[in-house]
């Protein structure tokens, strides 16, 4: 059964047993009425009866006081009571109480007058029974009769005649007087029985009827207070503790326990359908949470790889240009060292071409001093093996000039180089600060970032790696700048040499032309050339192994230069499969 409809159900009991109450109350006042105004009658009725009676006791004394006095006083009083009485004057206020004696003994009125009422009016007010009112009424008459008796009595007193008095006296105190006066009194006796019999009857029939009446006023309170306790324990089991516990469950569902249990589903009344319409308002609430939670977690991954794109992308700008850049000067200094290489090579080549030079001269020295004893028969073979000499020695002059600027070319080469592993040692320095810039970023972005860590700390093992080799190359290079150094230095002593050979070739000459010349002279100059030909031979040598050295520390920069190519292509592939996860993330 519904809230509503219980609730209607206790409100009718409710209002019933109160109308009950109410008419229980009503009905209680009016039996409480009729009692009091049963009490009531009975008061009036008794004090007109005992007023009655105190009327005739009044008349009574006055008369006699009158006839014994003979006062006019006394007897108007005695006059005014019978009007009164008839309703020919007002009644005293009170009339009840204590009046004439206070009047006979000459005092004031106690009290003003009423109103003007004669006894049978006011017997007919109270409500007199006819048989009472007859009582009374036979009262009046009785009391009239004996009004007669004292009027003849004072009549006969005021005569004036001898014994008038006396006589007068003795009617009003006689036994027929007094038989009148119980004649009046019987009546009012009577009268009493007869309204105590019915008012006590009158008293208990309303008692009655108001402890009826209060039975009902208690049943019926009962019966309101059971309905109100019934009303009250639904209102707060029903309504405040159901009301109540749902709005528990509202207040914890609120305050985000989607897994509160809702209390009262399985009743059957409003506060079961609001009970199951928060059931369902939970579950609604909670499927589009987690929709919204789904909703807000695809965004903050959207969010989270258009930034790791950027982020991607700026470090494929730095990273991948420095790889480039690093990849160029790779490919420029295995060019250079292919130069150096081939430099080196020819080097050595025209170093073998001038020994073959040397010898063949030292050779020519030789057999110019085995025919020196033949000197001035062979003058002729002389000269021309001196010209030769001169020849071999300016094409020696010539080539150690093309071997020096060849030497010097090759020390700018390995100054470019110095400068282009400089240049790898600083692009080396920012791949490792962008490296560690790039940890850093990755350990702020968290759980997304720890791949992009791991990428960022093999590119700072590049970083390092390519700081290495380009050191080596640099102490590579600071060989070969030493070896050129010295290879220039050994072609000027050989082009010094050669240009004393020239010189030598030329006195030879002049000694041809002198052919005066001693032969000792000749032979002492010969000596000098075969001493300055062994110089040269020397010297080519030293130009030979200047030159094989500068080809191996070539070939070492190339072998580094292409490490370093080779790591500068790894350091591109693990960027470039880097960018891939991250960007896939």
């Amino acid at each position: 059964m519904s809230l509503a409809r219980k609730f209607v159900g206790l409100c009718a009991v409710s209002l019933a047993s109160s109308a009950l109450l109410a008419g229980a109350v009503m009905l209680y006042r009016h039996s409480d009425g009729q009692v009091k105004a049963a009490n009531e009658n009975r008061l009036a009725s008794m004090l007109l009866a005992d007023e009655l009676r105190q009327v005739s006791d009044d008349l009574t004394r006055l008369s006699r006081t009158s006839i014994a006095t003979g006062k006019p006083t006394y007897k108007q009083q005695y006059k005014d009571i019978i009007d009164i009485r008839a309703g020919r004057k007002p009644r005293p206020v009170d009339y009840h109480r204590i009046y004439w004696d206070y009047v006979a003994a000459g005092e004031a009125k106690p009290r003003p007058d009423g109103e003007t009422v004669s006894v049978d009016t006011l017997m007919e007010r109270i409500g007199v029974t006819a048989a009472e009112k007859d009582k009374l009424a036979e009262s009046v008459r009785n009391s009239n009769d004996l009004v007669k008796v004292a009027n003849a009595a004072m009549t006969l007193a005021e005569s004036g005649e001898p014994g008038s008095r006396d006589e007068a006296i003795r009617l009003v105190h006689s036994d027929e007087y007094h038989a009148a006066k119980a004649r009046i009194m019987r009546p009012i006796d009577d009268f009493y029985v007869m309204l105590d019999a019915r008012t006590k009857q009158a008293v208990a029939d309303g008692q009655g009827r108001a402890a009826l009446a209060f039975a009902v006023v208690l049943g019926m309170l009962a019966v309101t207070l059971a309905s109100m306790v019934a009303l009250a324990w639904f209102a707060y089991e029903a309504l405040v503790r159901g009301y109540a516990s749902v709005g528990g469950a509202m207040g914890r569902i609120a305050a985000g326990d989607y897994a509160a249990e809702v209390p009262g589903t399985a009743r059957r009344d409003e506060v079961g359908d609001m009970a199951r319409s928060l059931e369902s308002f939970k579950t609604n609430l909670a499927a589009d949470l987690e929709a919204r939670h789904a909703r807000e977690s695809e965004e903050r991954r959207v969010a989270r790889r258009a930034q790791t794109a950027a982020l991607a992308d700026a470090f494929e700008e730095a990273v991948g240009g420095i790889a480039r850049t690093v990849a160029a000067s790779a490919t420029e200094l295995q060019a250079t060292a292919q130069g150096m290489s081939h430099l080196a090579g020819g080097t050595a080549e025209r170093s073998a071409t001038v020994t073959q030079a040397a010898q063949d001269a030292s050779a020519n020295v030789a057999t110019v001093a085995a025919a020196a004893e033949e000197l001035s028969a062979s003058v002729g073979e002389i000269a021309r093996q001196v010209s030769d000499s001169a020849v071999l020695a300016q094409a020696s002059v010539t080539e150690a000039a093309k071997t020096a600027e060849l030497v010097q070319t090759l020390s700018q080469a390995a100054t470019r180089v110095g400068d282009v592993v400089a240049m790898i040692n600083g692009i080396a320095g920012q791949t490792n600060l962008l490296a560690l810039n790039a940890t850093i970023e990755a350990a702020r972005a968290g759980e997304a970032g720890r791949g992009f860590a791991v990428v960022a700390a093999e590119v700072k093992q590049l970083a390092n790696q390519t700081a290495k080799a380009t050191e080596e190359i640099a102490s590579q290079i600071g060989g070969i700048q030493g070896a050129t150094r010295q290879a220039v230095d050994a072609i000027g002593g050989i082009a010094s040499r050669i240009g004393d050979l020239s010189g030598i070739s030329t006195a030879i000459a002049a000694a041809v032309e002198e052919q005066g010349v001693a032969t000792r002279e000749i032979v002492r100059t010969i000596s000098q050339a075969a001493t300055g030909t062994g110089a040269v031979t020397v010297t080519i040598n030293g130009v030979a192994e200047a030159a094989g050295q500068a080809g191996q520390a070539a070939g070492r920069v190339l072998n580094v230069a292409s490490s370093v190519s080779q790591e500068a292509e790894h350091l591109s592939t693990e960027v470039t499969r880097f960018l891939t996860r991250i960007r896939a993330a």
